[in-house]
Parts: structure tokens; sequence; C-alpha cells
């Protein structure tokens, strides 16, 4: 759980550096090589909006989940299960923080290492 964790933060970081032209896959693909098959990996973030990819990471600190599941999947880790228990469907996904304040639309996403 605790590479989980760190993995989550290292993709957080990732994208607050603003490395969203020239991220290094080779990171997932990397935690992907340092683990045993049936390894959990689970990664929860700050929902992004559709299309917007890790573009919007840098300013509103949201990353889009179909590019996260796509990213992840594409380094060989397959998604076994997600959480909807963060989810806020009020929150529109276009400011660091909502107006009127509420909590951000999380998602939470499990994956293994077949």
């Amino acid at each position: 759980m605790r590479m989980a964790l760190a993995r989550k933060r290292a993709l957080q970081n990732m994208g607050d550096a603003e490395m969203t032209s020239h991220s290094d896959p080779s990171c997932l693909a990397k935690t992907f090589a340092a683990h045993k098959p049936g390894v959990i990996f689970v990664i929860a973030d700050h929902s992004g909006r559709p299309g917007t990819g890790i573009s919007e990471s840098g300013t509103l600190h949201r990353i889009e989940e179909a590019f996260l599941r796509q990213e992840v999947e594409a380094a060989g880790f397959r998604l076994v299960d997600e959480g909807h228990f963060l989810r806020n469907p009020s929150d529109p996904r276009d400011r660091n923080t909502p107006e009127p304040p509420q909590p951000k639309d999380e998602f939470v996403l499990k994956f293994v290492k077949p």
C-alpha cells in the first residue's frame, strides 16, 4: 500500500511540475517492473474535465481520469476496481477550489499487476 500512495504522489508531482509535454512514461514502466505479479496499485486524485489530460494539473491540481487510466494501463497494469466514495458530481471541475466551496470530485482507481 505504501508504494501505491507514493506512486500517486509521484504522479501528482509530475503534473505539478508542469511536465505536460514531456512527461516520462518510463516512470510507470519502472514502477510496473519493480513489482511482482499480483501487486495492488491504487491511485486517488482530483478529477479533471474530459479532454484535459494532464494539462490542468499545474493550475487546477486536477488530472483527467481517462488519461491517467490509459497511462497506467499502457505501463501494463490492469484496472480491477473503482471507488466512487469521493465523487462529487456537482463539482464543475473548472477551478482549484469549487465555487461555492464544496468537496472536489475525486476518483479512486485500483490496478493489479497481472
